[in-house]
């Protein structure tokens, strides 16, 4: 998705004030925008507060990029127009993800991956 750059300064504003008040329709009151224009900011993420850090560049945890990669899958589903290079993005990071998880789980337990899958796919 493509924000301008004055849409990006609005969400900005109104991102630092939902985050105070948690009220949709009291945001849209003070800053003058239509509530449902906020709506969908944050549905889209906008409204999300930014994550600062040394390059102005938000920290890519595993937990940040499975809630994005399933906002995205989530608005293919609802009919979107999403470009399917997004769609293979969001499934190559679910995919990414899961095998982190597992490997941390892994060595959470000492065992092997290979005898991690055993079990897992004993269990199915």
């Amino acid at each position: 998705m493509r924000v301008s750059q004055n849409t990006s300064t609005k969400a900005a504003e109104a991102a630092s004030l939902y985050a105070k008040n948690k009220n949709l329709s009291e945001t849209a009151r003070v800053l003058g925008i239509h509530r449902s224009t906020l709506d969908r900011w944050r549905k889209e993420g906008l409204l999300e507060p930014a994550e600062e850090s040394s390059g102005n560049v938000p920290e890519l945890s595993i937990d940040y990029l499975t809630t994005k990669s399933l906002r995205v899958i989530d608005q293919a589903l609802d009919g979107d127009a999403i470009k399917p290079n997004q769609i293979r993005a969001a499934v190559e990071v679910m995919k990414a993800t899961n095998a982190l998880r597992t490997a941390a789980k892994a060595e959470e337990q000492k065992q092997s991956l290979a005898e991690l899958i055993a079990i897992e796919s004993a269990s199915d």
